[in-house]
Parts: C-alpha cells; structure tokens; sequence
C-alpha cells in the first residue's frame, strides 16, 4: 500500500470487533458500494457468463429437462461451486481498490494506475487463485496479501520475503480464527440473502414483467445476480477483516503512525 499519505486515511486504522467490521461494511458499502461493484463485476460478469455455459454443457450431459426441478436445483448447485472457486480471483480489482482508496481520502484513485497496478501482480493471482487453488483455502489473505504487500513471487533481497513466506507467517496458528470467521460470514451471507434476493426480484419485476415466470429464469440469472451481489458485500468484509489482521497480529495501527510522523518530520 503507498504511503505518502499515512496520516490521511480515508477509513480508520484501528482494531475493531466483528459488529463493528460489519456495521463498517455496510457504511462503506453506502458510500463505496459502486465504485468497489464496478471493479467487482469487471471480473465476475464474464466468469458469470463462463459459469452459464458449463452448467448448460454439464445439464445437457445428463439429458434433464428445464422444467425439471432436480435440473434447477443442480445447475443452482453448478453454479454454487464455480463461484466459491471463482471469488478470490473476481474480487482482486476491487480489493485492489479498496487498498488504494483507504490511503486517498480526497480523490478516487485513478482508473488506470488500478488496472496497471493489478496487471502487475497477475501472474502471482493466477499461480496461487487458478492453478494452486487449495492455497487459497489454507491462507484467506492471498488476495489482499498479493495485491496490496505486493510481495515477490521470489526473493533475492534479505529485507523482502516471498508471498508463500508471507503467507505462512501472516496466517500462522490462525486455522481454528479462519474457520470461525468462514462460520460467521456465512451466517452474515443468510441474513442478507433474503434482502438481496428481494430486490432483485423487484427489480426484474420492474423491468421485465413476468420474467420470473419462466422456470429458466431464477436458476440461470437471478441466482448468479444473486450470488456475486452477496459475495460483493462479503468482499467488503474480508478487507476490512484483513486490516484488522494486521493491527492484531502486527500492530498496524501503530506502525503507521510513527511512519506517518516520520514523513511529516522529514517535511519541516
């Protein structure tokens, strides 16, 4: 994360419980909520669009027909999977832009140091989200981790640790923490499901009549819409989970303002 501005934080460095990391959530949802969807669905809509195609192509194996309720519950189910696969590596725009916007409290970061910014480090989100998968499960910081520390895949400097190193300390004796959190926020997923879901339904309402008629509809397009809305939010969440990591385990907090004090110092 830069640091030229440490003392001007657009959300306050401190430690926080879980009803305060969700009460934040949902202010920073009010506030950021379009910016940090945009960057969101950058990713998710073409793996949402990917996601349509396998599903038809796995239904169509096993010959069900669309009316059939055992085909829109297993296509919800197909879709389900591929989207818990698919989220770390659809949300490191916006959590990419979350990290910038929490040191730029004045003015959104620009667009194009974003996109330059997340082109760098994804040869690393592909290694460790697409093709070394299971990491991800084991070290729920991969994403903030890889594009906010920016750390080396190697490191040939001694000052400098690689991401796997950085993984393994920054999550280390944190098992039984992550498995508690993963409870919790799927509990913060089935609160909001029901708000989300009705209005989506009202919304397509509004725009498309009795679409929802249609038996194809809500399987291949209002649970998808559904589904990376919520995961919008829980993104959300898992930063400023992360943040709150660093001031626990590292005292972030504290850090940041000595080093803020010291550029001010070098300024006079």
């Amino acid at each position: 994360m830069p640091d030229q501005q440490l003392d001007k934080n657009y959300l306050v460095i401190r430690k926080r419980t879980f009803g305060e990391l969700i009460d934040l959530t949902f202010r920073l949802t009010q506030k950021e909520g379009r910016q940090v969807f945009f960057w969101f669905f950058c990713l998710a809509f073409p793996f949402a669009v990917l996601n349509y195609y396998l599903t038809s192509l796995i239904t169509a194996h096993w010959e069900w027909t669309s009316s059939e309720e055992a085909w829109q519950a297993f296509s919800m189910g197909i879709n389900l999977i591929l989207t818990l696969f698919e989220i770390p590596f659809a949300s490191s725009l916006a959590i990419l832009y979350l990290g910038k916007r929490t040191f730029a409290p004045e003015e959104k970061p620009d667009r194009f140091e974003i996109v330059g910014s997340w082109l760098e480090v994804f040869p690393q989100l592909f290694l460790y989200l697409i093709l070394l998968y299971p990491v991800t499960l084991l070290y729920e910081c991969t994403v903030e981790i890889i594009t906010l520390e920016r750390t080396p895949l190697f490191s040939r400097k001694k000052e400098r640790i690689s991401t796997f190193k950085r993984l393994r300390i920054f999550h280390r004796e944190r098992f039984g923490e992550q498995i508690g959190f993963f409870i919790l926020a799927v509990l913060f997923c089935v609160l909001v499901l029901p708000g989300v879901l009705i209005c989506v339904e009202t919304g397509v309402d509004l725009l498309f009549g009795k679409a929802l008629d249609d038996v194809t509809f809500f399987p291949t397009v209002i649970f998808p819409v559904l589904l990376w809305s919520v995961y919008g939010l829980l993104l959300i969440l898992h930063f400023l989970r992360y943040l709150d990591m660093r001031i626990e385990r590292e005292g972030w907090d504290v850090e940041l303002a000595f080093r803020a004090e010291r550029l001010r110092v070098k300024k006079q």
